[in-house]
């Protein structure tokens, strides 16, 4: 039997148009033995090894620890019975003399390819809308809320008090970044996806302001945390005060974000409670186009990848994409390295040097 033992991996590639090919990973090993007149696939997934045989399915089980194996063929068959064997490199030696070579196997599902199409067809009522534009604030409240201003329609329900802004905000510690990106934008409108409490989404009202009245951010966010927020806990102790924020068994970010966006009288900012993806592929839909798109949100290997690329592809030539935590975060750091090479860019930060972005060109 041959076979080799291979790390199982799951690899996200672009095609360079609109999906994304999530490469299945092999089975840990596996491989095909034959003998006394027939083929016998074996494959380990996890800690359990499966034998099957075209005709008669499952022909035999076993376990893996470390680089033990035990493998048991049923009773009936010629080699009945179980077997204790070691793993080194590519050969697995039986007790009692024997071996296999080990090869990969590839995934019985094959690789799974994932629209990343940001120009859904399927809506009939906004099929025929104008070529793509700036909208206007008064338009994000119009589409989103019916035109009510949501800074009026939020009325603090859970009676909560604004726990402070958070401590380690990059832009909200370095709003010359900010100012930075929206001026070599020419930004007038600006997507902030990932906005926690507020905080950056202050300094970037505050930079577009600057510039004009007309100026709006649309601030993409489900306020329900990240991974590290449920992993970590990471909310109770990230501002001035301690916050519960899970006080009735949800989280309170909204809340919080709300909180501090009525308490600074901040104007031009709609919040959009969304998924940072929902929020792209709402904008490509409206045929809304920002200047500016700011990506502090999953932090996680993958996730960062695709939001990178809805993100970019509703820029226009001139547009920046532009985000936080490099190299802080290693996951991070993986998908923009991997999206830069992938679209030939230059990497470029703003003068704190805590702020990554790229211009399309």
């Amino acid at each position: 039997m041959t076979r080799l033992l291979v790390l199982v991996l799951i690899i996200a590639v672009f095609d360079g148009a609109s999906s994304l090919v999530v490469k299945q990973p092999p089975v840990d090993w596996g491989g095909k033995w034959c003998g006394a007149g027939t083929c016998v696939n074996i494959a380990q997934e996890g800690n359990k090894v499966t034998g099957r045989e075209t005709t008669f399915g499952t022909v035999g089980t076993g376990t893996v620890d470390g680089n033990s194996i035990t493998y048991t063929w049923p009773a009936g068959s010629a080699w009945a019975g179980t077997f204790s064997g070691t793993r080194s490199g590519s050969t697995i030696s039986w007790q009692g003399g024997g071996s296999w070579s080990l090869e990969a196997l590839p995934h019985p599902a094959g690789d799974i390819t994932v629209s990343v199409d940001v120009f859904p067809s399927r809506y009939k009522n906004v099929e025929n809308l104008n070529p793509p534009t700036h909208p206007t604030r008064a338009d994000l409240v119009a589409h989103l809320y019916q035109g009510h201003d949501p800074m009026h329609l939020f009325k603090n329900p859970r009676l909560l008090k604004f726990a402070g802004d958070l401590k380690w905000s990059n832009v909200g510690n370095n709003p010359t970044d900010a100012c930075y990106l929206v001026n070599l934008a020419n930004a007038s409108f600006m997507v902030e996806a990932g906005c926690y409490v507020g905080t950056s989404t202050k300094a970037w009202s505050h930079c577009m302001q600057q510039r004009g009245p007309s100026g709006v951010v649309l601030a993409v966010d489900t306020w329900l945390g990240d991974l590290a927020t449920w992993v970590e806990h990471v909310d109770a102790g990230s501002r001035m005060l301690t916050d519960d924020v899970l006080r009735d068994g949800r989280q309170s970010l909204y809340d919080q974000f709300m909180l501090n966006m009525q308490q600074n009288n901040v104007t031009n900012v709609v919040p959009f409670s969304a998924t940072s993806i929902i929020g792209a592929r709402w904008l490509a839909t409206m045929n809304f186009v920002p200047d500016l798109a700011y990506i502090d949100t999953a932090h996680e290997e993958g996730e960062t990848a695709i939001e990178l690329e809805l993100y970019w592809r509703l820029l226009k030539p001139g547009g920046i994409l532009a985000g936080d935590d490099y190299p802080g975060w290693p996951a991070v750091k993986h998908d923009v390295d991997a999206f830069v090479a992938r679209h030939e860019l230059v990497l470029q930060f703003a003068p704190s040097r805590n702020t990554w972005f790229v211009v399309k060109q």
